[in-house]
């Protein structure tokens, strides 16, 4: 009995613990529709990187998250936090590739001729508010400056 106090014990203090310690956020990404997606976010200081960016990395580890369901990845805040001082000021890009246009185009011509069905540009002070959780689709005005608000960029001229 005594032993089963003692494990109580440790463990409404582990719980207790954490409350004061929470998880830091990590960079989530939901998928609200009924596509299948796969994503991949990158580190930016400036847009025209972006093209050479995702000719380079898009795809290879490329994420699929399933219809109505979310990726967690590792990265959390204080990842991005100390990107930021690393580099001074930068932003984050995430890309989304739907099932159907994977079907229609193989990887290497995705990433070659720049293909892709969302592009979100997000400050670390607007991932900071939204608590690292981008949602796809994102149904709110749209915005092309990445100030404020999730950006629905199909009609930024790609480089």
């Amino acid at each position: 009995m005594k032993a089963l106090v003692k494990i109580f014990f440790v463990l409404v203090m582990c719980c207790g613990i954490s409350a004061c310690y929470p998880f830091p956020p990590f960079f989530t990404v939901r998928n609200h529709s009924r596509d299948t997606i796969f994503c991949d976010f990158f580190e930016f200081k400036d847009t025209s990187e972006l093209s050479t960016i995702y000719k380079d990395l898009m795809g290879y580890d490329g994420i699929k998250i399933a219809p109505n369901s979310s990726y967690v990845s590792e990265m959390s805040y204080q990842d991005f936090d100390d990107t930021y001082h690393g580099w001074g000021r930068c932003r984050v890009v995430v890309y989304i590739v739907k099932q159907s246009t994977l079907e229609k185009s193989d990887w290497d011509s995705i990433r070659e001729n720049y293909i892709y069905d969302k592009r979100y540009i997000f400050t670390i002070e607007e991932l900071d508010r939204m608590k690292y959780i981008v949602n796809y689709p994102y149904n709110q005005p749209v915005r092309h400056d990445g100030g404020g608000r999730q950006c629905d960029c199909e009609s930024i001229e790609k480089p």
